[in-house]
């Protein structure tokens, strides 16, 4: 009998409709179930099973060529010398990370069968590149992209797999699959070997290019297969029947509480499991252990040190990888039979860690090579185990699964960054620091999964006694818990629980249960396993709110607007004075509310009033006077200059510090990636601050830090120290460059704001370019320190400037002061005997005797700090993967600022190199791109007044378009769409005029094109973002400002490998296609900017 054949019958109408399927399949007799069940299994696992153990094996072996091509001898004909090997080996796992979170997110949404088979065959076809390279920086390059592409696949698909099995099922598929890489890296030996018997030489081709050939084409064949194999998701794979699609979706939702179909916010997935302390525990639990792994990217450098010949240490390699394949899926197979996790992760560390002990403390060969198949054994024994232990801990919504996976494996794989570089050729043969290393970091993993566990029996017993109380509450006539009250004591605030959930699927003594075994523990309670929000718990009652304080009168009077439905009744009573006669009246006030000043006090009083406080400070922002406001923005200016010069000034002091900490060129650059990463990320939490407590004080803050880390810079004796002190300094300085737009906000109204914002983008890239003019002439003359001496010199006197006479320019925070300090004036009247003023009554005919107080609305419509930080972050993010506008302009404007900050090292290579400039005579150059930010500005000024005629203009490009008018945000791309082609043409100008034979001014006069072109994008982006989303503005400038400042961050550090690999020109014409194909992002706005708005969710709410 087919298994499937009774799965034909039920009818597609009742799959349809989820209770319908519920109430189907729990009426099924168990035995008809499991048959349903088991043959449903079995088809999901010959199609999903081998396409995911194929790619997984071809995923290591393109990885691992590496280590097996370094014993066929490439080191030696790529001429690495150093811990350039080590390098190759850790830049691979910098374009893994990159990738891993927005993947698995883009993965909720799109089809896994396509998307993991293009993206291995693009990365197939990487890795076949790989035999082109000659030289260092060309393998660095490849490594980097190998790894930018492999990295949707691994948490793409653990993802899969937690999609279609239940936790029960899900450690044995995952072993499965971590299996094909252990086996991977053993037959990666295997082949290694044969083609260096049978290929080395042949037609010209030394071995090692020939691996990587072979495997990159295996791996372009298998994944153009997979397209036509791959599943989806339960409810989109369609060779499933209708009751099979049913029955996958009904599995999970009874595993788990919840379906994949039951989709959800991706941004609230990454926040609840960002936010989740679960994900950190289990984030170091893996990162910990990755580290001691990392020792596979070693084995065959370990097994080299057996003096036996390549071939035979190749084969030598396999055995121990073969060992830990069955160690992990035995452990694999008893963790789900057992159902417990914690055990099956420590058991075998501690046998890891034993090898590790083993290989510090000796050289011979049979101790050492026992001691292999300990390291790989113990610590990828039970490394599918942990990774199972995220799914089951954190099952559900798909979004969140997805973000914890994907982070959790960002995180793991951090430590390939590092950890090469524990094994150095100086260390060898016992390599003792590295096994000391991975010593204590499996002795870490296990003491964490053992603290993890603590944690889970004890939110167990939490989330237990709650179920207790609430099933006695209700068969009471007692209230029960509200939701808010259980999220509170169960779970720390992140979950809304589902009667029988336990965290992690861990019982009190930690281990794995399922459903059958929760429910015998308790009868007649249903366990669940969702860690994500639930149904309601029956007869929960709402927390009721505390009645209003009966002690204020908010009056319905012309001075005020009071909040739609509210009731006068429940904010009225008599609050006594200082007569005990008259109330408090309580009115909002804004900048345009009429100020009473007649006394209605007693005739009695021979005392005369308190004088009126001075208001004048409090002005609106809008109508300060234009000397006024200029100053301002001149001020703040000079602030974005000091900031953009402290980024571009780092660079040419580098030969000093590389001499100094005896480093290297990359890693004292990695003090600019700090600086950026610092000013990416604090605006997050300094914007929500200068709603609440204004601008001033987060300057004077902010600068304060910046001048401090200055000074702190001058004096580190070491590199960590230095990029420890960037990071912070760029935390201070970043207000300077992501605030300013908001001054300029608060002064000046949307169609006066182009100038202002013209300066400020001037000062940015004008500083940009001077800062490394400058400090290239103080390190040629003077020691290195001085470059930064001369940065807290300046950075002190702006800041002292700032502190003396800058004014607070938010509005609402003035406004709030005015009301404060009118308070304060109004007690002081009373105090002297002058109670209240006449004030209008409700018809506006006549006037009443009022004690009165000022509200600011703003100030009671105002979140908490914490939860405006928390906007700021996710609100961001949000807008950049559901908004085309944003994410295409913040693509465009990060490659523009990474292309700015490339310019840091490409520029003194190339005028190094080509014309054999000093560091001075380098630093001169950067004159080009501060001569482009003056000639931009200017520009910007000028044709603003033209930008309406150019925008109707560009408009008749699209036949009966209507053409832009004045309120229309297209205006302000009118000039970028003519600018736009500036960037591509001066990097064009750039690579293919840097010739000995042409004069350096020539390709001088590049820069300075792709400069204006810089320029242009930057200051589009500003305006357009803040016109079209208004209220939203800020948290779209915030997206665009993360993107760009983090991307600016990398450029840098692989400036040696793009211009060495590529070479001037090559590199260049590449940078000058991709900006050309960004360049069609404003024509295409200015075209169909209006439509798109239209279809937005947040830029329609403002049409």
């Amino acid at each position: 009998m087919n298994p499937t054949e009774g799965m034909e019958k039920t009818t597609s109408a009742t799959m349809e409709r989820p209770d319908a399927v519920h109430e189907h399949f729990e009426s099924l007799d168990p035995v008809e179930f499991a048959r349903r069940e088991k043959a449903l299994l079995r088809k999901i696992d010959y199609r999903l099973m081998p396409c995911l153990l194929g790619m997984i094996v071809l995923n290591y072996l393109d990885r691992n060529a590496l280590p097996n091509a370094r014993i066929q001898g490439i080191e030696d004909d790529l001429g690495l010398v150093g811990d350039q090997y080590n390098t190759a080996i850790s830049v691979l796992f910098a374009g893994y990370i990159a990738l891993q979170i927005p993947s698995n997110m883009l993965l909720t949404r799109v089809r896994p069968s396509i998307y993991l088979p293009v993206c291995m065959a693009i990365w197939g076809v990487v890795s076949a590149c790989t035999a082109l390279v000659h030289n260092f920086n060309g393998l660095v390059v490849a490594r980097f992209f190998l790894g930018f592409m492999e990295a949707p696949y691994f948490p793409g698909a653990l993802f899969l797999l937690s999609s279609w099995y239940t936790r029960k099922e899900l450690a044995t598929r995952t072993a499965v699959l971590y299996t094909g890489s252990l086996l991977s890296s053993g037959f990666g030996g295997l082949v290694g070997a044969g083609v260096e018997y049978g290929l080395h030489g042949k037609r010209g081709l030394e071995s090692w290019r020939w691996l990587f050939i072979i495997e990159g084409t295996v791996t372009v064949a298998f994944a153009l297969g997979c397209i036509f194999v791959l599943p989806d998701f339960p409810s989109t794979t369609k060779w499933l029947t209708p009751e099979e699609r049913s029955l996958a979706a009904f599995r999970l939702r009874e595993g788990s509480g919840a379906q994949d179909e039951e989709r959800g916010s991706l941004v609230k997935g990454v926040w609840m499991a960002v936010t989740d302390y679960k994900v950190w525990l289990l984030a170091m639990i893996v990162i910990t252990k990755t580290s001691a792994a990392a020792v596979t990217s070693f084995i065959p450098t370990l097994v080299a040190t057996f003096k036996y010949n390549k071939v035979d240490s190749l084969l030598l390699t396999a055995p121990p990888y073969v060992f830990a394949a069955i160690c992990a899926m035995s452990i694999s197979m008893s963790s789900d039979r057992r159902l417990e996790r914690c055990g099956h992760l420590v058991v075998p560390l501690t046998f890891g860690m034993v090898g590790f002990i083993i290989a510090a403390a000796t050289t011979g060969l049979a101790p050492r090579y026992f001691s292999l198949f300990l390291m790989l054994g113990g610590v990828y024994g039970g490394f599918n185990v942990g990774l199972a232990w995220v799914s089951s801990t954190l099952p559900r919504p798909m979004e969140k699964r997805a973000a914890a996976l994907a982070f959790v494996n960002m995180v793991g794989n951090f430590a390939q960054i590092y950890s090469p570089y524990l094994y150095k050729k100086t260390s060898g043969p016992q390599y003792l620091p590295a096994m000391v290393a991975n010593t204590v970091f499996v002795f870490a993993s296990i003491m964490i999964a053992l603290l993890l566990r603590f944690c889970l029996v004890r939110e167990n017993k939490k989330l237990e006694a709650i179920e207790t109380q609430q099933s006695i509450v209700e068969n009471s006539d007692e209230k029960g818990m509200s939701h808010d009250d259980i999220v509170l004591e169960g779970v720390g605030g992140l979950l809304v629980l589902n009667p029988g959930f336990r965290d992690g699927g861990t019982s009190d003594d930690g281990r794995v249960q399922s459903k059958q075994q929760t429910a015998e523990s308790q009868p007649g309670v249903e366990h669940h396993d969702s860690s994500v929000e639930k149904l309601p718990i029956r007869d929960a009652s709402p927390r009721s709110d505390s009645s209003p304080s009966l002690n204020e009168q908010i009056a319905d009077v012309p001075y005020h607007e009071k909040y739609d439905g509210s009731n006068p009744s429940t904010s009225t009573t008599t609050h006594t004075g200082l007569n005990g006669e008259i109330p408090i009246t309580y009115h909002y006030l804004t900048f345009a509310t009429p100020l009473p000043f007649a006394s209605s006090s007693p005739s009695s009083v021979s005392s005369p009033p308190p004088p009126c406080p001075n208001l004048s400070p409090f002005t609106d922002p809008l109508l300060w006077c234009p000397l006024r406001k200029r100053f301002a923005v001149y001020l703040g200016s000079v602030a974005t200059f000091v900031a953009a010069y402290n980024a571009g000034s780092y660079a040419p002091p580098a030969a000093g510090m590389i001499r100094e900490f005896a480093t290297s060129e990359i890693a004292v650059l990695t003090g600019i990636t700090s600086f950026c990463v610092g000013f990416a990320i604090t605006p997050m939490v300094l914007a929500p601050l200068s709603e609440i407590q204004g601008r001033y004080p987060v300057f004077v803050g902010a600068g304060i830090v910046f001048e401090a880390f200055q000074i702190a810079c001058a004096l580190t004796p070491s590199l960590a120290g230095m990029i420890v002190m960037r990071f912070l300094s760029g935390c201070g300085s970043s207000v300077f460059s992501s605030m300013i737009g908001g001054v300029i906000s608060d002064l000046y109204s949307s169609n006066e704001r182009n100038t202002p914002m013209a300066l400020f983008a001037g000062a940015a890239i004008f500083g940009t370019g001077m800062g490394p003019l400058i400090a290239s002439a103080i390190a040629q003359h003077l020691p290195w320190r001085w470059v930064f001496w001369v940065q807290a010199i300046m950075c002190g006197v702006v800041i002292l400037a700032v502190i003396l006479f800058l004014k607070e320019s938010r509005g609402s925070v003035l406004l709030s002061k005015k009301a404060a300090a009118l308070n304060k004036w109004y007690e002081a009247r009373e105090e002297a005997g002058y109670v209240g003023f006449d004030m209008p009554d409700e018809s506006g005919c006549g006037e009443v005797p009022q004690r009165i107080r000022w509200r600011v609305k703003a100030d009671e419509e105002r979140e908490s700090l914490m939860k405006m930080i928390k906007i700021s972050v996710w609100r961001p993010i949000h807008l950049l993967a559901t908004e085309p506008v944003v994410f295409f302009f913040s693509l465009w404007v990060s490659f523009a600022w990474a292309v700015l900050y490339l310019t840091f090292a490409s520029l003194p290579l190339i005028f190094r190199t080509t014309y054999s400039f000093n560091l001075q005579e380098c630093g001169a150059v950067f004159s080009a791109m501060s001569i482009g930010g003056i000639l931009a500005s200017y520009l910007a000024i000028v044709q603003d007044s033209h930008a309406l005629a150019l925008a109707r203009f560009f408009s008749r490009l699209r036949p009966g378009h209507p053409p832009p008018t004045q309120a229309d945000p297209e205006i302000r791309l009118a000039i970028a769409c003519l600018h736009s082609p500036l960037l591509p043409i001066g990097l064009f100008w750039l690579g293919w005029t840097a010739n000995p034979e042409i004069h350096w001014f020539v390709p001088c006069i590049g820069v300075t094109i792709a400069t204006m072109g810089i320029y242009a994008v930057y200051l589009a982006t500003f305006n357009y973002l803040a016109d079209v989303y208004h209220k939203y503005a800020s948290s779209a400038l915030a997206a665009q400002s993360f993107c760009r400042n983090m991307l600016g961050a990398v450029f840098p550090l692989v400036t040696a490998a793009l211009f060495g690999g590529l070479g001037i020109g090559a590199a260049c014409s590449m940078l000058g296609g991709i900006a050309i194909l960004l360049a069609l992002v404003p024509w295409v706005l200015i075209l169909y900017g209006p439509a798109i708005r239209r279809r937005s969710k947040f830029a329609s709410e403002i049409m």
